[in-house]
């Protein structure tokens, strides 16, 4: 396909919601290749990467006792993502999402801003992670960094989870790693009850 039929194509799909297979129908800017279910795949194995990495994150987050819970349940919780990420990469059930993932609003120009802003909140905490160092303030970094990309990943997986059955478990494993972090974030301040 030359790069004007290539600008043509991403401009219909963003335009109309229409998403990949097929042709590969272009939905993320960044990389023209991409169809929509590789989009979302991609923007899944990352949220899954993320939380991996924060929960075994060296010096834990969260207390203790929920660091242990959290650690325990990764299992399940990868799980879900993989049976999602599953579920996206079956040729044979794509076209029976295609009209969920529209409604879900994760197809599109949609789903571009919604993969770029979850790119740009988990890169700042990629950031945080990679600089690790255990200087005074350093916690307060990974909080303040971590907060917003976990706002955004519950945001993107409650919006997938209206397409994609079994992603339940890997949703609110996320929001307990959210809470756990709160709840670390204000004992790391000196409130703790």
């Amino acid at each position: 396909m030359s790069t004007k039929a290539q600008e043509g194509a991403f401009a219909l799909a963003t335009a109309g919601g229409v998403i990949g297979g097929g042709g590969g129908i272009l939905s993320d800017r960044q990389n023209p290749g991409q169809d929509d279910f590789d989009v979302l795949t991609a923007a899944l194995r990352r949220i899954r990467k993320s939380l991996r990495t924060l929960v075994h994150f060296d010096p834990p987050v969260m207390p203790q006792e929920i660091h242990a819970v959290m650690l325990e349940g990764w299992q399940d919780a990868n799980k879900s993502f993989e049976d999602a990420i599953e579920i996206l990469s079956n040729e044979t059930l794509r076209e029976a999402l295609v009209p969920q993932l529209q409604v879900a609003g994760m197809t599109g120009a949609v789903l571009a801003w919604k993969v770029q802003s979850l790119n740009f909140h988990l890169d700042r905490i990629d950031r945080v992670w990679l600089t690790y160092n255990q200087r005074p303030g350093f916690i307060e970094r990974v909080f303040k960094f971590t907060k917003p990309g976990l706002e955004i990943m519950n945001s993107f997986l409650g919006s997938l989870l209206k397409a994609i059955p079994g992603l339940e478990v890997a949703k609110e494993y996320k929001e307990h790693v959210a809470a756990g972090c709160s709840l670390g974030e204000a004992m790391n301040q000196g409130n703790e009850v």
